[in-house]
């Protein structure tokens, strides 16, 4: 089979399931092949401005297990961090899904020393997360403490939104 430069000709379909982002799809998927094309100047991508938006609890725990949820409202394009702050020795984790629950964003005191860091009596944990397309709207978050001390415990879910053109942070 003869192609024409630069352009790409199916040879094959399949059908593959793809974990992306935390979620599981059917996807079908085609075969290329590609004919080299004449070498092209590099082109840098449009500058794009983002900004962040936080959802942040304080929530004090008492003794013994706990759970607790929150929910919250979001529109955004992608999750991008969850920061947790705890004291040192509690055990605590954060995990947030949309009212759907195609989507899970968290962290947890667990993770370990790439994730969280000891800041004098306290360990803050920040899980950077991959750019999914986020699912808006109703999120529930629920927190989690299996130590016994009580705890104080600071969550914050950065989500990330395209700046509209010509506001000041777009500039």
């Amino acid at each position: 089979m003869h192609a024409m430069p630069g352009v790409s000709t199916p040879l094959s379909r399949q059908l593959v399931a793809v974990g992306l982002c935390g979620l599981l799809t059917a996807v079908a998927v085609s075969t290329f092949v590609t004919a080299p094309a004449r070498a092209k100047r590099a082109v840098s991508p449009p500058r794009v401005a983002y900004r962040q938006i936080a959802v942040a609890r304080v929530l004090v725990l008492p003794t013994g297990r706990v759970m607790r949820t929150f929910d919250f409202s979001i529109r955004g394009d992608y999750a991008d961090l969850v920061v947790l702050d705890v004291p040192a020795g509690a055990a605590v984790s954060v995990r947030a899904l949309p009212a759907n629950g195609m989507q899970i964003v968290g962290t947890t005191t667990r993770a370990g020393g790439d994730v969280c860091r000891r800041r004098g009596s306290r360990v803050v944990c920040t899980q950077g997360l991959e750019w999914c397309g986020l699912i808006e709207g109703s999120w529930r978050a629920t927190v989690r403490k299996t130590s016994q001390g009580a705890a104080l415990v600071r969550v914050r879910l950065i989500f990330v939104r395209r700046a509209e053109p010509g506001s000041a942070s777009a500039l």
